[in-house]
């Protein structure tokens, strides 16, 4: 589209705002539009969760058409006298889902609460004290108003530099990034996320080594993402010459180079000919293995990033740096059971949840959907040491989650918990979250201790006395004190201590109260009580608190009963999330995984662009999969218009944009940055029926990205002529530049503003064609599910019915259909179905690589975009995505190996037949999948009531695991419970049937039976055979010892498939790299 083309746009824009209706307030503005009725329900529901304006009470303000009417009204009123046309125009484009702003416009545009419209700001530290202060002040207010913040360190001098003033020796750029992390945790970022920050670090750098190997500490930088910043020159001598020595320099420091001395890296100022100089090669191993074993540092491009720079090398706007936006969490569970969080100090041993896991690279660590619940790992609960803990805010707004099984927590807003789909904020929490609960310790019940015996006693003692209302002689020669007596293993003559009454009532009233007792008296206080209920919440929250210092967990139902739940780690709901109050909050920092157990509940971090000094991003992108015409090609004039549109509404933004720092708004204001990008790629490109991974798509992919360029400078050239051109065009490479903006054109991750537009994020691939969605929940607490499925998809699979449900089940269950074998589809048909609906792991990481270069070809900012690798790839794979990337244009690129962090396994592998010492064949067992179906029941048995927990492959619905517990105390029971299902699970996993295990089971005697309703239980083995009679039914007709029962109906069986699920929609994700989006609606965090 040229020029002429948008002019005729504006110009026939401005004949119809003359003649348009004028509105004189807010209110007559929103009353004329229409309402948003092509908003998806996903999106509907995002709206009022995430950008909706509510009252002190969370009470909702605005509907979905006043939030965007708002959006609309305040970025208009730079339009004067045609405000309300141009209000419209916006208006019409955000609900029609053709454009959308990123969502600090839609949090914040009229609502007056003095925070900017950007997300991302840059300032650089230069090499003197006063500037590293003044950039952590400016820090500081920038990340209270709402925004993130990247630098670029290479300034600072290198560790072991002198310095004349002080006579002192300083130690480099890492303890004042130390200084910046600690800043950001302790700022509240404008009441919806905490900062968080980017660091760059060019290679010639003295202290490069200790930069990438700085975040081996897992504990250092958790706020801060890591880039290493490459020249061409480097890069092109690493190519040639490998084993070339690694250069540094730094102009207070001087030349030299990096000597290996020991198990250590130090820059010295030697001669290239030193001995033991760290060659190229080493450097680079060292940033490729960081990577593929977390995804981090990334790699800038420097020279690429440079050429699309308008200004000069030394121009007060030159490109510094780069920024993302993402935030951490919170702990409480110690190895000596619960403490308050301000009574936890430094030094002191906290517990993590190895269950959970940080899968996404360190780039995107906030994104809740980078973090991956492995509920099968064994060994729950690690120690790690408390590095930092105390106040972190004064008077902060707090508030209160409550779960269905009891527990709950007071926390802030931002706070990020572990669900059954990754970490979410309590902000986005919803009822159909799946919330992770670990109630586990690394306490043990131990009753050889008398001073535990006599508390456990106690406990009892207070718990009858509750019961009775203060009268213990109903309970004197009760079965029931007899039985708690005999389980609880307390010595014969404590039970004939009982008799004397008089003396035990008297000793109640000396008893502790339940509030200020240990675990063991908890558990004598709890045992008094099973299977009745506690006299009030208070008294049932406390309990159900301690007995999980002691690894008892119960589920605290509305009528304050305490029910033994099977395990000690488990999955519950929100049922309600509400403002509780102002109060001073605390946090601390550890190592490890960055998870803590908070109260029973497992708590807790988008792409890149350079900006210059000062720089900020106003950024907006349109929807491409809306612009198919009717000859099955794109409609490039709507498409340009649309563009044109997003160039003026951005403008706009950029107008209006106040900031707290006077460098950035400065640098605002003179440059004038926009970036206007696609999403909606994956969907167009179902539409025209092409493949992400065919050279059709690439080539449209370079011929979109030129004209998103040739677009949007048109519009941006059009409105420097109506409006002025920016202030710093004069200070450019070219002289004088007649755009009204910089900058123009970029690629945002979107995430969730693709929600509200009802497309697929922004270039990436789809991540699954199907996915199941829970819309309801009976009065059992049993979901309803719907399949939800691409439209695209949907439509075209109408045509073949046979095959049609059997599909989609197929693609939701693996998030693609490449391995479906069709009933009725015709060979040909299905060769082309197959080809064009390809889904994210079904593309080779380098078609993935070539779309972000054909992409990056014309536009003049960054490309966001994660390059996946298959989990076994190797470092040289990975090196080789790094060096394509460079080869063919990206100005960075971050490649994540998947499965590289602990907690993301992948899929369950087959069974192989291996070779012992002595070459015998032995099977090995197969690795359970991290997410997998089952279902739960209880049996009685003569030690009491068992609970047995069925795992199914969610391929084959085969038995593949069983877990089980024991409700009665004790440690045999548990114990021959244990290993009994230990053993069935191995066996299950190489090969056998669960018929095998139940023969084996069935029958078993012992010296005590229960009567039951489906027979006598003769053992706690044959109740275990009794409960996988009643899981799965078909076990009774099965026939053969090797014979493997097949569960086809998940239904008949009331099995529940838990998965990674999205916050919006409460669908199945497809995990892929840097960021986890949901085939339905395409959520992500990362915008």
């Amino acid at each position: 589209m040229n020029p002429s083309n948008i002019n005729s746009f504006f110009s026939r824009c401005l004949e119809q705002a003359t003649s348009y209706a004028k509105y004189d307030s807010f209110e007559s503005f929103l009353e004329s539009c229409p309402d948003p009725v092509d908003l998806t329900d996903n999106a509907r529901a995002v709206i009022k969760r995430r950008y909706a304006a509510k009252d002190p009470d969370d009470n909702l303000l605005e509907d979905e058409k006043a939030v965007f009417a708002r959006v609309a009204w305040e970025i208009a009123s730079v339009e004067g006298e045609f405000r309300s046309y141009w209000a419209a125009e916006f208006y019409r484009a955000m609900i029609e889902g053709r454009f959308m702003p990123n969502s600090p416009v839609l949090f914040n545009a009229g609502l007056n609460n003095g925070f900017s419209y950007s997300a991302c700001h840059v300032l650089v530290p230069q090499d003197t004290l006063e500037s590293i202060v003044e950039v952590q002040k400016q820090l500081a207010l920038v990340q209270r108003a709402g925004g993130g913040v990247g630098y670029t360190f290479e300034h600072l001098r290198p560790r072991g530099s002198y310095i004349k003033s002080t006579r002192s020796r300083v130690d480099g750029p890492l303890p004042f990034i130390d200084s910046y992390c600690s800043t950001t945790n302790a700022i509240q970022q404008g009441s919806k996320r905490r900062g968080a920050q980017m660091g760059i670090l060019t290679v010639t750098h003295p202290d490069i080594w200790d930069f990438i190997h700085a975040k081996e500490d897992l504990s250092r930088w958790q706020n801060m993402n890591v880039s290493v910043k490459m020249t061409d020159d480097w890069l092109k001598e690493f190519m040639e010459n490998p084993n070339s020595p690694c250069f540094v320099f730094h102009e207070k420091w001087g030349e030299g180079y990096l000597v290996k001395e020991d198990d250590k890296v130090v820059a010295k100022r030697v001669s290239a000919d030193a001995p033991n100089l760290l060659t190229k090669k080493e450097l680079m191993d060292a940033i490729v293995s960081r990577a593929h074993s977390t995804g981090e540092p990334g790699v800038l491009f420097w020279d690429r990033v440079k050429k699309d720079c308008v200004f000069p090398e030394g121009s007060e706007f030159e490109i510094q740096a780069t920024n993302p936006c993402f935030a951490p969490g919170t702990p409480i569970l110690t190895t000596e059971g619960y403490k308050p969080i301000e009574k936890i100090h430094k030094g002191d041993i906290i517990l993590q949840d190895s269950r959970v896991s940080y899968v996404g690279p360190e780039l995107d660590n906030n994104n809740p959907l980078h973090w991956v619940v492995n509920p099968q790992k064994e060994g729950n609960l690690e120690e790690v040491e408390v590095e930092w803990a105390g106040v972190t805010r004064r008077n902060a707004e707090v508030w209160e989650v409550h779960l269905d099984n009891g527990l709950s927590l007071t926390l802030t807003e931002d706070h990020h918990l572990a669900t059954s789909r990754g970490m979410v904020s309590v902000a986005d929490l919803s009822e159909e979250d799946e919330i992770l609960c670990n109630m586990g310790s690394l306490l043990e019940v131990d009753l050889s201790s008398s001073e535990n015996v006599k508390s456990l006693k106690q406990g009892l003692l207070a718990g009858l006395s509750e019961l009775s209302g203060g009268d213990l002689r109903d309970f004197v020669s009760t079965d029931l004190l007899a039985s708690a007596m005999s389980s609880l293993d307390i010595p014969a003559d404590v039970s004939q201590g009982l008799a004397h009454v008089g003396v035990f009532a008297d000793s109640v009233t000396t008893l502790p109260k339940l509030e200020d007792s240990d675990p063991y008296f908890a558990y004598g206080y709890y045992y008094a009580f099973e299977g009745n209920p506690l006299p009030n919440a208070r008294i049932a929250k406390t309990l159900q608190l301690k007995l999980m210092e002691v690894g008892i967990p119960t589920s605290l139902t509305a009528s304050n009963e305490l029910i033994p739940l099977p395990n000690t780690v488990c999955r519950a709901r929100m049922v309600y999330k509400g403002r509780f109050g102002i109060s001073d909050v605390y946090c601390l920092k550890t190592a490890g995984n960055r998870t803590v157990v908070a109260g029973g509940i497992v708590a807790r971090r988008c792409g890149e662009i350079p900006l210059e000094d000062g720089g900020s991003c106003t950024i907006g992108s349109v929807n491409v999969s809306k612009f198919l015409g009717d000859n099955g090609d794109v409609d490039w004039y709507g498409l340009g218009e649309t563009i044109a549109l997003a160039v003026r509404f951005l403008d706009n933004v950029v107008s209006l944009n106040r900031f707290p720092v006077e460098k950035i708004q400065k640098v605002n204001d003179e440059t004038r940055r926009i970036g206007v990008g696609p999403m909606g790629w994956a969907d167009l490109l179902f539409k025209m029926g092409l493949s992400y991974d065919s050279p059709e798509a690439l080539a449209l992919s370079e011929k979109m990205s030129a004209f998103f360029r040739e677009a949007a400078d048109s519009a941006s050239v059009a409105l420097g002529s109506a409006r002025g051109i920016y202030p710093a065009a004069s200070k450019t490479k070219n002289g004088l530049d007649r755009k009204r903006n910089a900058y123009t054109t970029m690629a945002a991750p979107t995430g969730t503003i693709s929600i509200l537009a009802g497309c697929s994020p922004s270039i990436e691939p789809v991540f699954s064609l199907a996915f199941r969605r829970r819309v309801m929940v009976d009065m059992d607490g049993n979901p309803t599910e719907l399949m939800e499925v691409n439209p695209v998809f949907r439509c075209v699979m109408e045509s073949y019915p046979e095959d049609k449900d059997d599909i989609c089940e197929h693609a939701a269950a693996y998030g693609t259909i490449q391995n479906y074998e069709p009933k009725s589809i015709p060979e040909d048909h299905w060769r082309h179905i197959k080809k064009v609906f390809v889904c994210a792991h079904d593309i080779p990481p380098e078609v993935h690589v070539r779309t972000q270069a054909a992409w990056q070809s014309h536009f003049d900012q960054a490309i966001s975009k994660t390059i996946s690798l298959p989990q076994d790839s190797s470092k040289n794979d990975l090196l080789d995505t790094i060096v394509l990337a460079w080869a063919t244009g990206c100005k960075g690129i971050t490649v994540y190996r998947d499965g590289s962090r602990d907690g993301k396994e992948g899929q369950i592998q087959p069974m192989s037949l291996k070779k012992d010492n002595e070459g015998a064949s032995v099977w090995e067992p197969i690795k359970p999948p991290k997410v997998a179906p089952s279902t739960r029941v209880t049996q009685a048995t003569p030690l009491g009531n068992i609970h047995v927990t069925v795992v199914f492959d969610p391929k084959t619905r085969r038995p593949i695991e069983i877990f089980g517990d024991i409700s009665r105390p004790g440690e045999m029971p548990k114990a021959d419970v244990d290993a009994i299902c230990r053993l069935a699970s191995l066996l299950l996993r190489s090969g056998a049937g669960i018929d095998v295990i139940y023969k084996q089971l069935k029958g078993l005697g012992s010296s005590y039976s229960l009567p039951s309703a489906g027979g006598r239980v003769l053992s706690i083995p044959d109740g275990i055979a009794k409960a996988l009679e009643l899981a799965i039914p078909e076990i009774l007709g099965s026939s053969g010892p090797t014979d493997s029962v097949t569960v086809s109906s998940r239904e008949s069986l009331h099995v529940t498939f838990y998965s990674l699920a999205c916050q919006n929609c409460g669908c199945s994700l497809n995990t892929s790299g840097n960021c986890e989006f949901c085939p339905s609606c395409g959520f992500s965090i990362c915008v």
